[in-house]
């Protein structure tokens, strides 16, 4: 089979973004979210970052809750909490 000059860049293309779905997730991305099966609660993202950066599992044990919004009684504002 022959491609005319047409239908090349669009094979190319096509071929490309086959070849990028295959390549494996970057590092990175695998260590966005941590798990912990004992309590089935996950943290991520800046809490996982401080939760890291502070002493992570021996200074504030296993998560307990879901990352969720709440209103803080002091000043009426929203802030993402979640309990250790």
């Amino acid at each position: 089979m022959r491609l005319t000059s047409r239908l090349a860049p669009a094979y190319l293309l096509a071929l490309g973004l086959f070849a990028l779905s295959l390549a494996p997730a970057p590092p990175a991305a695998a260590a966005a979210e941590r798990c912990f099966p004992e309590t089935g609660r996950c943290i991520s993202g800046r809490f996982l970052s401080f939760w890291e950066e502070q002493g992570g599992l021996p200074v504030f044990g296993f998560p307990t809750t879901r990352a969720r919004v709440e209103r803080s009684r002091d000043d009426g504002q929203f802030y993402l909490t979640q309990c250790p």
